[in-house]
């Protein structure tokens, strides 16, 4: 017991504290790496097939995907310390919300970039960061249970 009115300077562990990694933040930062690798030819080609404003709406998409991949990870990892439930409910309810922040900045910036050039960014840095992720997963050495 301590005395009354002194805080008591023992620290007990949480269960918490100590624990598998954070998977998807590790996957969302190596998403993020191959979209800065992927950055230069991505605007390079969107700069040859519409211009400067193809350029610009290129590399806004991309930024936007990779932002979309980390708050996605960062939900996840927050909502699977509380409960496979909140897990859950933060992964639906977290996708709806993303893809109407997404939907949100495309009217809101439609009229000061190329739409058509930002609209298939989008889609393509998407499906393309994504299925760099896959290969790059599925090629590393499995990880024993605990």
């Amino acid at each position: 017991m301590g005395t009354p009115g002194v805080a008591s300077h023992a620290v007990q562990a949480s269960p918490r504290a100590v624990g598998p990694p954070d998977v998807e933040v590790g996957i969302a930062r190596s998403i993020a790496r191959h979209g800065l690798v992927a950055a230069p030819a991505f605007v390079l080609a969107a700069l040859v097939w519409r211009g400067l404003d193809g350029a610009w709406s290129a590399g806004l998409g991309l930024a936007l995907v990779v932002a979309n991949v980390v708050a996605a990870a960062r939900l996840a990892r927050w909502a699977a310390r509380i409960s496979p439930g909140a897990l859950y409910a933060a992964t639906l309810g977290g996708y709806v919300a993303r893809l109407a922040v997404i939907t949100g900045f495309v009217l809101l910036v439609r009229h000061w970039v190329d739409v058509v050039a930002l609209g298939i960014s989008i889609v393509v840095a998407q499906l393309t960061l994504l299925a760099w992720e896959v290969r790059s997963v599925s090629q590393s050495p499995p990880v024993p249970a605990p």
